[in-house]
């Protein structure tokens, strides 16, 4: 964090510089120039290092989807800083759950299969529905945030 938080004005805005300061600690991000906080490369990198330093990138990349499934593959917690249209996104937030949870994720490709046996043939489209729309609603966006 040190490394941009010293750092002269000239060096906070050189791209590799911040590149190299933000593959080491992605929260370094705070301390970049405006211009390469907007850069979707370098925000990539510091949420790959850690997803939290989505809270330093600028507003559009905050509504990326890649941006913002990199961040919550690495930290869940950094959904919180994604756009909220993007957190209403129905499917976008099925994605996330998919990844949050993959005993869910498993138990509907299971039950999508034309060859499912047993209490997996027994579950049809509507409790598919519901485990869906558990999984993309409010309670499951704070679930999610909080976990």
């Amino acid at each position: 964090m040190a490394a941009l938080y010293f750092a002269a004005a000239p060096l906070r805005a050189d791209r590799d510089f911040v590149l190299a300061a933000v593959r080491v600690d992605g929260v370094t991000l705070q301390h970049a120039a405006e211009s390469l906080k907007a850069d979707r490369e370098v925000a990539l990198e510091a949420v790959r290092t850690r997803g939290g330093a989505l809270r330093f990138a600028a507003e559009p990349l905050k509504a990326d989807r890649g941006v913002v499934l990199e961040a919550v593959q690495q930290n869940d917690h950094a959904l919180r800083y994604a756009a909220a249209p993007l957190k209403a996104d129905v499917q976008f937030m099925h994605v996330v759950a998919l990844r949050r949870n993959w005993h869910v994720a498993r138990l509907l490709f299971l039950a999508q299969r034309a060859d499912a046996t047993g209490p997996l043939a027994a579950i049809g489209e509507d409790a598919l529905d519901l485990v869906l729309r558990f999984y993309t609603s409010d309670r499951a966006a704070e679930h999610l945030l909080l976990a």
